[in-house]
């Protein structure tokens, strides 16, 4: 038998569904019955996951649907684990391999899939963004916030001003009200570009988007975030030729959680 052989025989392979408070757990290895167990979402209960795949002595592959910041402290945890690879994947990709084995849907069933999926696909392990990607990340998610706030008022703004019966105190707290989210947005918005210069793989990413007809600075300050900062420069040159939005297009590959 090859060693590879041996290799692919002796792997663990894991899938973990996740939510808010508690994560299901499900192994399987070739020729041997599927565990399950259950984990609270939480920094002891990712620390007693870790533990309880290590016991087996052998080589772990893991995946889990991206989740956002359900699924990003877990991703951490595996990925700086020895012996555990770890694989994130777009919700979409992982859908579409439950209808093909016709899977119930349950977080056991769910669980359940993701393990046959990391057993029979190909395996691309996550790669954890740098500290600059994350604070990126984070000032990109809160401009978006505050984004949405600012609309909100832009429109109550213009109601008011249709409406003899607004009182003008209130059209004057709306007016100062947008005018110091667009401030606080702006000053975010330096920030990130900031962080973008300051990082030389951050800041290739961003001229290779900015050089795509059509994309303007903002646009692609926003697009880092969908991948949390990993989309790769070949994903950037096909994008020239790819009608989709560059937001839309980085959530469709593997994601960051």
């Amino acid at each position: 038998m090859s060693k590879g052989a041996i290799q692919v025989q002796e792997t663990m392979y894991c899938g973990i569904d996740v939510s808010a408070k508690s994560l299901t757990v499900v192994t399987q290895r070739v020729h041997q019955s599927v565990e399950q167990r259950s984990f609270p979402n939480n920094s002891i209960g990712h620390s007693a996951l870790i533990v309880w795949l290590r016991k087996s002595k052998s080589p772990v592959r893991v995946s889990m649907e991206a989740t956002g910041i359900y699924s990003l402290d877990l991703a951490f945890a595996l990925d700086a684990a020895e012996g555990i690879e770890v694989a994130v994947l777009n919700p979409k990709v992982a859908n579409r391999f439950a209808q093909t084995i016709r899977r119930s849907k349950t977080d056991a069933a769910d669980a359940e899939v993701l393990a046959e999926y990391t057993r029979r696909m190909p395996f691309t392990a996550w790669v954890a963004p740098s500290p600059s990607s994350m604070r990126l990340r984070s000032i990109i998610r809160h401009v978006e916030s505050l984004s949405v706030q600012s609309a909100q008022n832009q429109n109550r703004l213009h109601a008011a001003h249709g409406s003899t019966s607004t009182p003008g105190c209130i059209v004057q707290d709306l007016k100062r009200s947008v005018a110091s989210l667009e401030l606080r947005i702006r000053r975010l918005r330096r920030e990130a570009m900031t962080l973008v210069r300051q990082d030389d793989l951050l800041r290739k990413r961003y001229e290779l988007l900015v050089s795509i007809p059509g994309i303007a600075q903002v646009s692609a300050i926003h697009s880092h975030e969908g991948s949390c900062c990993t989309q790769l420069p070949c994903d950037v040159a096909r994008a020239r030729t790819d009608p989709m939005p560059p937001s839309r297009r980085l959530r469709q590959n593997h994601s960051t959680p």
